[in-house]
């Protein structure tokens, strides 16, 4: 069988999921399929895991052993929030022994430059890591965005954590 496209993936993996039939046999075992990331040129698969509910609804023994199987699964794109209750503390047991298979995407809640780089050196610390690969900014909506975007903005700290390796 050859690889299946994103449309047969997400079919077969939403029947699987709403028959009950969730296991290692109903999954397909073609490879997750990727994608580019905007002009970064880093492949990344189609779906990711989001940590909100991992970290405020699980066991650490669940959450670690879903992590497990997302790897398996190819499900490489792991996101998470400071946010998320235990989420990074979680993916910090694991994260060492998989970086290298692992894009981890977390966030920063805050329109100001210092209190990002903060944040960020917060949460490399909890997923005991040197380097996320994406931040978004959460909740933008909350927040001016003339100071998102401005002096002394979040954007500005997001920068200085690029050059200082973290991003």
């Amino acid at each position: 069988m050859g690889v299946c496209d994103r449309r047969q993936f997400l079919k077969l993996l939403g029947g699987a999921a709403l028959t009950g039939l969730v296991e290692q046999t109903a999954v397909p075992k073609e490879p997750l399929p990727t994608r580019v990331l905007g002009r970064t040129k880093v492949e990344v698969p189609i779906l990711g895991l989001g940590f909100g509910p991992v970290g405020t609804g699980l066991t650490e023994g669940r959450a670690l052993e879903l992590m497990e199987q997302a790897l398996d699964l190819g499900v490489t794109y792991w996101d998470a929030a400071p946010t998320y209750a235990r989420a990074q503390e979680y993916i910090g047991k694991i994260l060492p022994k998989v970086r290298d298979k692992v894009f981890l995407v977390s966030k920063v809640a805050t329109d100001d430059a210092k209190r990002a780089l903060e944040i960020i050196e917060q949460s490399l610390r909890t997923m005991k890591t040197d380097c996320i690969d994406l931040v978004h900014v959460h909740n933008i909506g909350d927040f001016n965005p003339d100071r998102v975007l401005g002096r002394g903005g979040v954007l500005e700290g997001l920068r200085e954590a690029q050059k200082r390796g973290f991003l």
